[in-house]
């Protein structure tokens, strides 16, 4: 299915599906996003005024343009891979990836200034272009359960937290950066 004009609703919900969602035109929701299904491309500028959660089983991706903008938390919960090129924004609400990610643009994530951690459970790599990736978290935590760079390595990976920042594998990127307010961790 091709969404190619503004979709404005209350919620946007998939509950099941085999093909792909490609949303093309801007979509502005009042209250959740709710994806469970196959691949999900986003190409266009997303808000959501409640929760965003991805469940997909095959790729979910963003293009350059397909920022995404939640008020609630942001969760990709399948077991898909996911290639992003759009930023993610929430209020003070997380921002997690189940499965590996591979940036395929310079990417800032960012939960606010308040509590909003961003957690990336399994790898994290650039796509053959060294990427920059900017992660902000206010007074959350960023955690990277997985090899960071392990494929294919990181342009600027810049990390700005008040709370802790733990690397639990290896990190191979051509500069971090961490911001002085948070704690960094080498596990």
């Amino acid at each position: 299915v091709i969404m190619s004009d503004t979709l404005t609703a209350a919620s946007l919900m998939q509950t099941a599906g085999t093909g792909t969602l490609t949303l093309d035109g801007a979509v502005i929701l009042s209250a959740n996003l709710t994806f469970t299904g196959n691949n999900l491309t986003v190409n266009a500028a997303t808000d959501v005024g409640g929760t965003t959660t991805i469940s997909n089983a095959g790729l979910f991706s963003t293009a350059a343009a397909g920022d995404i903008t939640s008020v609630g938390i942001f969760g990709q919960i399948g077991a898909g891979t996911n290639e992003l090129a759009g930023d993610i924004s929430t209020t003070n609400s997380n921002i997690s990836f189940a499965t590996a990610v591979v940036v395929t643009g310079d990417v800032a994530m960012d939960t606010n200034t308040g509590l909003g951690n961003i957690v990336f459970t399994d790898i994290l790599d650039s796509d053959t272009t060294p990427r920059n990736l900017t992660l902000s978290s206010g007074t959350g935590n960023v955690t990277f359960a997985g090899i960071v760079g392990g494929t294919n390595t990181l342009d600027v990976l810049n990390v700005n937290s008040a709370g802790i920042t733990t690397f639990s594998d290896a990190v191979k990127a051509t500069s971090v950066t961490t911001d002085a307010a948070g704690t960094v961790e080498l596990d």
